[in-house]
């Protein structure tokens, strides 16, 4: 008996491993509608072209199986493995679009990257940031008119643009001395050069002491 026993004990050790999966049966007897299942050849095709594919009914079998273009192991080389070095992760989809995870977030998965669009940025004195997310390619950084090297002065570089004005300044052209000054009607003249105001008669107080000149300034400035 014992040794009966230990005959037993060893022929389980040495069987293989046993792999369990879901029924492969099919779910109603032949020829019933509901008895419809993928065969390998349609989910092969999925994996390769992304088809739907189509179910077919079950049909009694009366002979051995024959040449098959598909297999389980032809299934499982083409099935996708986990790989968190190079699968995506939700940020890096744009937010909304639908994926399949092959990271720790396996399976079908949704985008959280924001969906910037276009952005326009304007040049200023300081830095902007740029907002993280997808950009569509349409966003621009405008333009300066009149950014040219004439028009900066010489050793200043902005924008990548080094300039070469040299400082010197075109003056607005004087008055002619035909037209240098010009009479109020009011007993004073202005200076178109300096911009001041004159009395055309200089002496209209003939002489006075200080206190009295001075009273009179006064007057005249308060018209």
């Amino acid at each position: 008996m014992f040794y009966k026993n230990a005959n037993i004990i060893k022929a389980l050790i040495l069987l293989p491993p046993i792999a369990l999966a879901g029924s492969l049966d099919s779910p109603a007897p032949p020829g019933d509608p509901a008895s419809a299942m993928y065969p390998l050849s349609e989910i092969c095709n999925r994996m390769d072209t992304g088809a739907p594919g189509a179910k077919r009914s079950v049909i009694e079998v009366t002979s051995g199986p024959g040449p098959g273009g598909c297999t389980l192991n032809d299934v499982m080389e083409k099935a996708p493995v986990k790989d968190n070095g190079n699968g995506v992760q939700p940020g890096e989809v744009t937010a909304g679009k639908q994926y399949w995870g092959l990271t720790d977030n396996w399976g079908p998965q949704t985008g959280t990257m924001p969906n910037q669009g276009a952005i326009t940025l304007t040049p200023t004195t300081s830095d902007q940031p740029i907002a993280a997310g997808y950009h569509n390619g349409s966003g621009v950084v405008k333009g300066v008119q009149n950014l040219a090297p004439e028009n900066i002065r010489a050793g200043v570089t902005i924008l990548g643009i080094t300039g070469t004005f040299s400082g010197t300044t075109v003056s607005t052209p004087t008055p002619s001395s035909s037209n240098r000054y010009t009479d109020n009607g009011n007993g004073t003249v202005t200076d178109n050069r300096s911009g001041l105001i004159w009395l055309k008669n200089a002496n209209c107080f003939e002489r006075q002491n200080w206190e009295t000149a001075m009273q009179s300034a006064a007057n005249l400035a308060n018209g």
